[in-house]
């Protein structure tokens, strides 16, 4: 079963909705993130936004390294490799975007 990319956009790929359950920032939908809700998510997460932006750029880079891997693995039967792709596609656009917006400079949106 692919539980561990599973956690990361449950409700996305299975069509129940697109809000995260935490806001990232002000913002509850990945698209709607601007450079601003990583200050206020820092600020709230009590560490300091140059730190979650190398963490946010890590995660995302790594995982569009990995999750296209993944969804082709072997162990899994052809209909979760099938799941798995949408999985990977899904989490493709959010690190893209939250990518994109960790490279911007707070206040300039």
């Amino acid at each position: 079963m692919p539980a561990p990319a599973y956690d990361l956009v449950c409700t996305r790929v299975y069509d129940m909705g697109s809000e995260m359950a935490m806001a990232f920032g002000n913002a509850f939908l990945v698209e709607d993130v601007v450079a601003d809700d990583l200050t206020i998510f820092a600020e709230e997460a009590g560490i300091a936004r140059d730190t979650l932006v190398e963490e946010l750029k890590a995660l995302a880079t790594a995982v569009r390294a990995h999750a296209p891997i993944l969804a082709k693995s072997d162990v899994y039967t052809q209909q979760e490799r099938t799941l798995l792709r949408k999985i990977a596609t899904s989490i493709e656009g959010r690190a893209v975007h939250l990518l994109k917006v960790a490279s911007e400079s707070p206040g300039k949106e």
